[in-house]
């Protein structure tokens, strides 16, 4: 398995709990095609107890170009959840591109910020994947459609 494949995949998942993962990401793939800016957000492998939200995903719309994601990890009552390992992995819808990797910086109240480029225009797919303190893993799939350099 390629490293950066490694990354986003849970300790312990096996080929056959990955395959059903990535049937549902081409699903949506498909039926989401992005355009103009547009995003879709589906999670993949959620913890049940574990909400993630995108807080910010800046520039709006996406434009080719430096970009931040801050998202907020809170648990079923809401309360943040802190101390989490977490990670972003942007790849075209395309073959051909590489992948842009980020680590996330937590800032506080189980907020978590990654900065990144969007080095071409087109649609995205971003995985933001991560481990909690208790070792619980979470990927969430987020699809992106990015116009060409902002003025």
């Amino acid at each position: 398995m390629h490293p950066d494949t490694q990354r986003s995949v849970r300790a312990g998942t096996t080929a056959g709990q990955l395959i059903p993962t990535c049937f549902t990401l081409l699903f949506f793939v498909a039926a989401f095609g992005c355009s103009g800016g547009t995003r879709r957000s589906v999670t993949i492998d959620r913890t049940a107890d574990l909400k993630l939200e995108i807080v910010e995903l800046q520039p709006d719309p996406p434009v080719r170009g430096a970009a931040v994601l801050v998202l907020r990890l809170s648990d079923a009552e809401g309360r943040p959840v802190t101390g989490a390992s977490v990670s972003l992995k942007a790849d075209m819808t395309h073959a051909g591109m590489a992948p842009v990797l980020d680590d996330a910086e937590e800032v506080g109240e189980g907020l978590y910020r990654m900065s990144f480029e969007w080095t071409m225009a087109g649609d995205w797919v971003l995985t933001v994947s991560g481990t909690l303190e208790d070792g619980r893993g979470f990927e969430h799939v987020l699809l992106v459609s990015v116009v060409g350099q902002g003025g």
